[in-house]
């Protein structure tokens, strides 16, 4: 456990931490997704940040070395660093498209360290727009 804290926070401070790399996807829709796979070694972490834009927001994210795990993130909580190891993670964005359970995020990865595929609705026009259901400003 010790491991991987210490392997996380390490990939937090030369990963992400260099945000002059860091690549953002906005996403507004249910089942909006992206797979973020890691350019390294097979099974290496990969790390994302979540930005919730919506009061909340839900996310799963599911990957050989962290399962299927569905995550709320507050818009309170700033930019939420995850982590899964496995080499490969699939995002999706989870709402019933009601103003109270809009899911508004954005996904952040460092280019230098992921290939980003299977993108499914992620629209980086709309941002500075207001949101159609929830009206919030679409920004980070």
């Amino acid at each position: 456990m010790k491991k991987s804290l210490a392997l996380i926070v390490f990939l937090f401070f030369v990963g992400l931490g260099n945000q002059a790399n860091a690549t953002d996807q906005l996403f507004l829709h249910n089942g909006d997704s992206i797979t973020l796979k890691n350019k390294q070694t097979t099974g290496d972490p990969v790390e994302f940040q979540i930005y919730s834009i919506s009061t909340k927001s839900r996310i799963y994210y599911i990957g050989d070395g962290c399962g299927g795990t569905t995550i709320t993130v507050n818009n309170s909580d700033g930019w939420v660093t995850k982590a899964c190891s496995g080499g490969m993670v699939t995002i999706n964005i989870v709402e019933k498209g009601t103003k109270d359970d809009d899911s508004d995020v954005v996904i952040r990865y460092d280019q230098n360290q992921v290939v980003a595929s299977n993108i499914k609705g992620a629209d980086n026009s709309k941002k500075g727009q207001k949101c159609s259901v929830c009206g919030k400003k679409l920004e980070w």
